[in-house]
């Protein structure tokens, strides 16, 4: 299971590496001027991806020529004027080399690959039930099947508390694997789309869900040992 568990892991950090745009300069990197079909859904992807690089090239241009540590800072309006006229630049830029309307640029702001967030949930959850299935076990040998009401009472805090944890700690790999899709630690503005920080509340209901169908399994077992 640890080893499906790592392969997990390395097929998401796979899926977030790319060719992340380096230096400070405001230039979209050379490529074939190529037309885009955005009935495609790979063309539509291009799209997104080109999108995500120029919103990562503005910010990275903005940091070293307007950040607060590239000694020409002058005030967070200056900063961001800075970054959204870098964008404006790459965003005029894709238009023209794909042959794609405005619009369409602007409404690919902010568009995620859903293969990557649902090979992060996916990942989180297996180890999710392998920690609880953990707890679980050690929990109901310390209050076996004839200790219902306090078995019960322990799993629902249990419950509760480990799916608090998870949340927490499956927001932080989820901005680490954003991080590394990225090729940058400064998610600025980016980190709010991350879909684990906008839907926590359902990710907490999911966990206490998830951690009641193993508890329920090794509830069931424990008390099938119990009998024989």
């Amino acid at each position: 299971m640890a080893r499906r568990i790592a392969v997990c892991c390395l097929l998401v950090t796979s899926i977030g590496c790319v060719n992340a745009p380096r230096g400070a300069g405001c230039e979209w990197p050379d490529e074939p001027s190529v037309v885009l079909d955005l009935g495609a859904t790979v063309q539509c992807r291009h799209l997104n991806a080109d999108v995500r690089s120029a919103e990562e090239i503005a910010i990275r241009h903005a940091d070293r020529t307007r950040g607060v540590r590239s000694g020409h800072y002058a005030g967070p309006d200056e900063y961001h004027s800075a970054r959204t006229r870098c964008f404006a630049a790459l965003a005029g830029e894709i238009s023209v080399r794909h042959q794609v309307p405005p619009s369409q640029v602007a409404g690919a702001v902010g568009q995620r690959d859903r293969r990557l967030d649902a090979a992060v949930l996916i990942v989180f959850a297996a180890l999710f039930a392998i920690a609880a299935n953990a707890l679980c076990r050690e929990l109901f040998t310390r209050f076996p099947a004839d200790e219902r009401f306090v078995a019960l009472s322990a799993a629902t805090a249990a419950a509760a508390a480990v799916s608090a944890a998870g949340v927490m700690i499956g927001g932080l790999g989820a901005n680490v694997v954003e991080m590394i899709q990225l090729g940058d630690t400064h998610l600025s503005y980016r980190a709010f789309r991350v879909p684990w920080a906008q839907h926590w509340p359902m990710l907490f209901a999911g966990g206490v869900a998830l951690f009641a169908v193993v508890a329920t399994i090794q509830w069931r077992r424990g008390r099938h040992q119990a009998t024989m």
